[in-house]
């Protein structure tokens, strides 16, 4: 499936920290990993072979590894020379600052999304939702890394994750359990928002948005390892997201919001698919760190209009 790694050098038993340091990053180099990185990467490998702290490594470069720890960086180079995510290979990657479990069942959790979370928490905190105890669905909650974030930082909802594949529950489960929100935060497993049957405060949803031709062009850390199931939206990208406009107005209560991230050119089609329905009361826009209209809020028309940081649309 993956294509062969490029030859390189063993290490031999009795070099020091310092020597698999440079060695590593010779290696992540000449396997087309720009220098940045490879830097960055050797760092997160080492600290997770040597279970040490980045302070630590370098307080003990000249300390030398175990046969076992250098067959375990040996192995860790070789998944990565091979272009599989570093998240993959350390298990975990971070999220809003907290630590999820990561693999290749899931989406890696991505930056942009934590825009989604700062949207969500504004308009949580103002009428009509703030102050109450708050029901909430994240549709396609992948590694739950969003459930389990809006549960810890809004500490009266109760969260609904909802995913297609059994797998990646499974790991969403793991952080729920390690983040302690079980009682909080429950799963099912479902195809969009077809087998829930409940109405919400609000539903967040960051579905596949990726254009199904553009899905081969992708980096070979993308398209290698992660589920495509999590990254197609189809012939035009907006495929599930269009679905699930239809179903939201029976998901939300009056007053209710959807809060959709896309791709970085989709909002405005996801605005002018909006106009055509007469479901939807304020729509705005929020915008990632570089500047791509990232996140789509959307109040459902009968409740009190509530206000939030995202640009209206006019």
């Amino acid at each position: 499936m993956h294509s062969t790694p490029p030859h390189y050098s063993k290490l031999d038993h009795g070099v020091s920290i310092q020597a698999c340091w440079q060695h590593s990053i010779r290696v992540l180099a000449h396997a087309g990993i720009d220098a940045a990185s490879a830097r960055q990467e050797t760092s997160l490998l080492l600290q997770h072979v040597m279970r040490q702290s980045l302070t630590e490594l370098l307080c003990n470069l000249q300390h030398r590894p175990s046969r076992e720890q250098l067959m375990q960086l040996e192995e860790c180079l070789t998944r990565r020379t091979q272009r599989e995510p570093i998240q993959y290979i350390l298990g975990y990657t971070y999220f809003c600052g907290r630590r999820f479990a990561v693999d290749t069942r899931v989406l890696i959790p991505r930056q942009e999304s934590e825009v989604l979370i700062e949207v969500a928490r504004d308009v949580c905190h103002w009428p009509p939702l703030s102050g109450t105890p708050l029901r909430l669905a994240d549709i396609g909650t992948g590694s739950g890394a969003i459930a389990v974030t809006l549960a810890c930082d809004l500490p009266t909802a109760h969260i609904l994750g909802i995913d297609i594949s059994r797998e990646a529950l499974q790991v969403a489960r793991t952080n729920i359990e390690r983040h302690s929100v079980s009682e909080r935060v429950s799963l099912v497993q479902g195809n969009l928002a077809s087998m829930v049957g409940v109405t919400f405060d609000m539903v967040v949803a960051n579905l596949p948005y990726v254009h199904s031709k553009h899905l081969p062009h992708l980096s070979p850390e993308i398209t290698r390892f992660e589920p495509h199931t999590a990254l197609d939206g189809g012939s035009t990208g907006l495929s599930l997201i269009f679905r699930l406009l239809t179903q939201a107005p029976g998901l939300l209560r009056a007053g209710g919001w959807l809060l959709l991230e896309v791709g970085d050119t989709q909002a405005g089609d996801v605005v002018r698919n909006l106009a055509q329905q007469s479901h939807w009361g304020s729509i705005a826009t929020a915008t990632d760190v570089a500047g791509a209209q990232r996140v789509v809020a959307i109040q459902r028309s009968g409740g009190s209009v509530a206000s939030t940081n995202a640009a209206p649309v006019t």
